[in-house]
């Protein structure tokens, strides 16, 4: 089993990475949840289909990236922490697969809650728990912390599937399109290139390798998206995920608008 102090630095690790994605997926989910409802109130069932597959691709999309920089250079993020730390990069690993499952999901929640099914989400919470506490009594003893990374992506694979099971069960759509290629493609590409940059750099410091191949896997992914090209429903989510970040920075909040202002919703032409 990795040692309890590895454990501890994987953990705070993989917490400040994942904040980043944390931001995006809740960010989004403020954005989408208001739109959410409205929509399932008028029954306008395709839009609110645009608009699932839309905030799912891009809560996909703007957490790939972070997996990525986490699956190629696990050793070297954690080399920072000490020599003693890299023993734990599997269970790194298996921590960013868990938070991109949650993010290939989409806003499945914020759906059960907004169209009227709160107790399916407090089935899938007691789920969760269960499966957890389980999960994590069976598999930590002998394992260790990795055996508690486990247990989190079991339980996070195993109620998001839960999730778009429902979904589907009440509404008959899917979070999925042919939108998903797109960052997929750009992700294996970007990652092709890092890698190749990570292993021609006559470099010794694996950590500073990692922080420049990181870097152009970042470019290269940005940078392929655009080339791919942008839908309508894309530069919607964009829009609103940019005006939430900008509204809620301080600068922003201290010159507000006038009150008579009224706000007009990007996401008001799925309708």
């Amino acid at each position: 089993a990795v040692h309890s102090a590895v454990g501890v630095g994987i953990l705070a690790v993989a917490g400040q990475v994942n904040s980043v994605g944390s931001l995006f997926h809740g960010t989004l989910s403020i954005a989408a949840a208001p739109v959410m409802s409205e929509l399932h109130e008028r029954g306008a069932m395709e839009p609110m289909k645009r608009l699932y597959q839309a905030t799912s691709k891009w809560s996909f999309t703007l957490n790939l990236p972070l997996f990525l920089v986490v699956v190629l250079f696990p050793v070297p993020i954690l080399s920072v922490f000490g020599p003693s730390f890299v023993a734990g990069s599997a269970a790194l690993v298996i921590l960013a697969c868990s938070n991109l499952i949650s993010a290939a999901t989409g806003l499945g929640s914020v759906i059960i809650t907004m169209t009227g099914h709160t107790s399916l989400n407090l089935v899938n919470s007691v789920i969760a728990a269960g499966l957890s506490i389980g999960l994590s009594i069976l598999l930590i003893p002998p394992w260790g912390v990795l055996g508690a990374t486990v247990a989190a992506l079991t339980t996070s694979a195993s109620v998001s599937i839960l999730i778009l099971v429902q979904i589907f069960v009440l509404y008959r759509i899917l979070p999925y399109n042919r939108g998903f290629l797109k960052p997929i493609l750009a992700g294996l590409a970007a990652a092709m290139l890092a890698l190749g940059v990570d292993r021609l750099m006559p470099l010794e410091s694996g950590f500073v390798r990692a922080i420049i191949a990181s870097a152009v896997l970042l470019v290269t992914y940005a940078s392929l998206l655009l080339l791919l090209g942008l839908s309508q429903e894309d530069r919607m989510v964009l829009d609103r995920v940019t005006e939430r970040i900008m509204a809620a920075s301080p600068r922003r909040n201290a010159t507000s608008r006038a009150p008579e202002e009224v706000e007009e919703d990007p996401f008001a032409s799925l309708e």
